[in-house]
């Protein structure tokens, strides 16, 4: 079951809608030292994504003023 468990959690984050998904960054970033390795692994995961999606976000953006 360990070895599924990243792959889990990478599914798991990349179908969390965005307001989810920053309300887990918030929620994880308080107390971090209380945070156990597999939710350290959680909270960089949602951060990426978070960033990866304002990347596309603005990408979309800069198609839509080009034309």
């Amino acid at each position: 079951m360990g070895a599924k468990a990243p792959f889990l959690n990478i599914m798991n984050i990349k179908t969390q809608p965005t307001y989810a998904l920053k309300n887990m960054i918030k929620a994880l970033s308080m107390h971090k030292w209380l945070n156990t390795e597999e939710e350290n692994e959680r909270l960089a995961l949602a951060k990426k994504e978070l960033e990866q999606r304002q990347l596309e976000k603005l990408k979309q953006k800069q198609l839509h003023y080009q034309y």
